[in-house]
């Protein structure tokens, strides 16, 4: 190295310490190195990129910054955000907080737009935040809030509460959650309704979802929905969660819900449906 990349590389760390160390500005470190500003300027970023500076955020949500940009990076999300949780109680509020802040970046326009919204605790308690209007939203429901009996439930008033914050037009999902048949399934899907709530849901520009515990405090088994026979049928076929009502497994496999018979009743069947593994064959 130079006498002359001395003093420059002298400078740089000169520039860098009063800046981010002292707390001086750049005005006034540019009087005491009797240099310009923009020389300064030039000084700091260079340190900065040089690794010469090195910050640091001594915080948990500096920590779910680096977490969210590891997880975007693996699996290429658009977006993630990580939360941070203090406690156990305060872990429904940072993630609703979370889901508030992503969903505002999506609502908050005058543009034309169909939202499809999921159910649960999660994403209801994120709305309750919303405080500004989207005239030009649609929003349609990915879920149906009522049971066989036409019975519906507190948790799932989701899509209904949006609208009414943001002041949007709001499609109803027209059938219950569950078929009782394959007749009755059947009977639902060529509804003219059905069709035509179904075909806005294609059409959503961004849907939100909540992920939902399987066991008997989830929503689903205490609302009614599956009854303690089909819980112990999901769990025992390796059953963790639901998603829209379609439930998956550890591995999280495809899943879809089906309508079958039984030697008692008609009921909803789970069937996990494995990823094939690809195989080579040696020529």
């Amino acid at each position: 190295m130079s006498k002359e990349d001395d003093i420059r590389l002298d400078q740089k760390v000169r520039a860098a310490w009063m800046y981010y160390i002292a707390g001086q500005n750049q005005s006034e470190i540019a009087s005491q190195l009797g240099t310009s500003r923009p020389v300064v300027q030039r000084l700091i970023a260079a340190a900065k990129e040089e690794g010469i500076v090195s910050i640091n955020l001594h915080h948990p949500v500096a920590n779910c910054l680096d977490y969210a940009q590891l997880l975007q990076e693996k699996y290429r999300l658009i977006e993630c955000n990580v939360v941070p949780a203090f406690s156990e109680e305060s872990t429904l509020d940072s993630v609703s907080f979370g889901c508030y802040q992503l969903m505002a970046r999506y609502l908050q326009d005058d543009k034309e737009k169909i939202i499809g919204l999921g159910s649960g605790l999660t994403l209801k308690k994120a709305l309750q935040r919303i405080d500004f209007d989207s005239l030009n939203t649609r929003c349609v429901a990915l879920i149906s809030a009522m049971n066989a009996d036409g019975q519906c439930n507190y948790y799932d008033d989701v899509p209904l509460l949006l609208t009414r914050k943001i002041k949007a037009k709001y499609y109803q999902w027209p059938a219950p959650r569950y078929a009782q048949s394959a007749d009755e399934y059947e009977m639902w899907c060529t509804n003219r309704l059905f069709r035509s709530v179904s075909g806005v849901a294609r059409e959503a520009d961004v849907i939100f979802v909540g992920i939902g515990p399987l066991g008997t405090q989830s929503p689903i088994f205490k609302d009614g929905f599956i009854n303690q026979a089909q819980m112990d049928e999901l769990t025992a076929r390796g059953g963790i969660g639901e998603i829209l009502g379609r439930f998956i497994d550890a591995p999280v496999s495809y899943t879809h819900l089906r309508a079958h018979e039984t030697r008692h009743d008609l009921v909803c069947r789970l069937l996990l449906e494995k990823k094939k593994k690809r195989t080579s064959r040696a020529a």
